[in-house]
């Protein structure tokens, strides 16, 4: 996964989780971003199966970006490099 200039982060990058990972822990002090995180997870997932994103691109932009497009600032790929699988809404066609 990797997050730029989304929200508190400049550029975050996470990388190298074994997919043997049963469980990910995040910690950390107020501030230091765990909601940001779980906020572009969140933005990804509505945007990619259609229910879309807030129309406050305020709220997930860094102060000073000029990229009204937070949704272009957010990677998620899988541990092998390719396709994240469709995303299944329950809704059928």
């Amino acid at each position: 996964m990797k997050l730029t200039k989304f929200r508190r982060f400049a550029s975050l990058e996470i990388k190298d989780i074994p997919s043997s990972a049963r469980l990910v822990v995040l910690a950390g002090p107020n501030g230091s971003g765990k909601s940001s995180l779980f906020d572009a997870l969140l933005l990804r997932y509505r945007l990619d199966s259609g229910f879309g994103g807030s129309s406050d691109s305020g709220y997930y932009n860094r102060s000073g970006d000029s990229n009204p497009d937070p949704a272009s600032r957010i990677v998620i790929q899988p541990h092998d490099g390719g396709e994240l699988p469709p995303i299944s809404t329950g809704q059928s066609a």
